[in-house]
């Protein structure tokens, strides 16, 4: 299954919940979509081909666990460390922010 989390969310092969609408939602640099349950609401995200070339996904994986765990990120129900698919629990209401940096 690489690149092919659309589908496999479709035929609900790698989520513990049965999706019942998708819908495409924004990004800076992955392909996002919101994806409804009966019970819940959740986030796929599908990085772009070859990204895992120039990011480090086993580190993100374990960076993803420490902000889970401290509560600074939404909840990973799914992460694929050689892809970079992952499925969140989605935040109603958040919003992305662009910050400047200052120096």
């Amino acid at each position: 299954m690489i690149y092919g989390g659309y589908n496999e969310i479709k035929r609900h092969t790698i989520t513990p919940f049965k999706a019942l609408q998708i819908t495409k939602i924004g990004g800076m640099t992955n392909t996002n979509y919101l994806v409804k349950s009966d019970a819940n609401h959740y986030v796929l995200r599908i990085p772009p081909k070859n990204s895992q070339a120039i990011i480090n996904r086993v580190k993100e994986k374990h960076i993803e666990k420490v902000l889970t765990g401290g509560g600074i990120s939404a909840k990973c129900l799914y992460f694929d460390g050689k892809t970079g698919i992952k499925i969140t629990e989605f935040i109603n209401g958040s919003k992305l922010h662009r910050y400047k940096k200052t120096f």
